[in-house]
């Protein structure tokens, strides 16, 4: 794999990565572990002490590198670091300098960001009733996450799109979803002009587990 435009400090070639390779624990691990025990448990209303987790947890590059995963010709890359199926999904992503997303709907689900390197701006938009039939989209909000910071996204807030507003560095953003109701049945994403909406399947992670996937 040539790595040569991966010019990131914490871009890992992970054509030389194998197991025997990992650090030793560290809090990201703990932080999963964390996530992974309270979504299974029976706690009705886990949120608050899932936002707790990722505001209590301060990003190290060395903690999460083997994940981050770039890829200059995509908007972004999709990095799987640990799942419970039918429960949750923890993805890394890679943000592209200039680069965003489409704007999105979070299939039901709960989402929570952080960010673990650079900045992101988050716009809101509200979810037209009628998509496709009442114009351009409403923005509502447009905020700034720096370092560190979490947000927190659900259908009852809107629908939105994430950019990476640096011209030169990469940002990496943490993401839990759940239940992972994206990745089991798919999202809609919207037209800014006409507010329209089509349903679209999400596909392979860039990586699973610091693996780059063998399909790409």
């Amino acid at each position: 794999m040539d790595m040569s435009h991966y010019s990131n400090d914490f871009i890992t070639d992970f054509s030389k990565q194998t197991s025997s390779q990992r650090p030793p624990r560290n809090a990201f691990e703990d932080l999963q572990r964390e996530i992974s025990n309270l979504l299974q448990s029976n706690d009705p209303s886990p949120l608050f002490k899932l936002r707790s987790f990722l505001e209590g947890y301060s990003s190290d590059p060395a903690h999460w590198s083997l994940f981050a995963y770039a890829e200059p010709t995509k908007q972004y890359t999709r990095n799987l670091v640990c799942e419970v199926p039918g429960v949750f999904n923890l993805l890394l992503l890679v943000w592209t300098p200039g680069k965003a997303s489409p704007v999105h709907d979070h299939a039901d689900s709960h989402c929570l960001m952080k960010i673990l390197k650079g900045d992101l701006r988050e716009r809101r938009y509200a979810i037209p009733s009628k998509p496709g039939h009442e114009g351009p989209l409403v923005k509502i909000s447009d905020l700034n996450y720096g370092f560190n910071q979490v947000a927190y996204m659900a259908d009852q807030l809107g629908v939105h799109d994430i950019s990476n507003p640096s011209q030169t560095e990469y940002a990496v953003s943490l993401h839990l979803y759940f239940p992972p109701n994206a990745a089991l049945r798919g999202c809609h994403v919207y037209d800014l002009e006409n507010g329209g909406a089509r349903h679209v399947i999400q596909g392979l992670y860039d990586t699973v587990k610091g693996v780059v996937s063998s399909k790409k």
